[in-house]
């Protein structure tokens, strides 16, 4: 199953600017007896100039990064519990230049969720 998904954070108060992420995925279903499914993830983010500022340190619109989730869903009892492997590329170079506490433009990290419905 293919899906597609969008989302805008407006931080108010510190940044007062906006980020927007819009992605597409693939869900590969149950791929083993024990309700386990496999899913696939790809987003790009945009922030605006108030917020590349705020988070960069780069007073410009620009194309933030770059996403790539694999997820392994797994539903017991009415839980769904959601270990994620994330790979983020920052895909500005100007972005990449501007920041001081950091100079990597290639990130991963792991993630879990846990959901239910009620």
């Amino acid at each position: 199953m293919n899906r597609h998904s969008s989302l805008v954070y407006h931080d108010l108060q510190e940044a007062d600017g906006t980020y927007a992420r819009a992605g597409i995925g693939h869900s590969m279903g149950k791929i083993t007896e024990a309700a386990v499914g496999l899913n696939l993830g790809l987003s790009v983010g945009m922030g605006t100039s108030h917020y590349n500022d705020y988070y960069w340190g780069l007073h410009q619109s620009k194309m933030t990064d770059l996403n790539f989730t694999l997820s392994l869903p797994i539903e017991r009892k009415g839980w769904i519990i959601t270990p994620s492997l994330n790979y983020v590329r920052l895909l500005s170079n100007d972005i990449q230049a501007a920041r001081m506490y950091d100079t990597d433009s290639d990130y991963v990290f792991f993630g879990i969720s846990l959901a239910t419905k009620f």
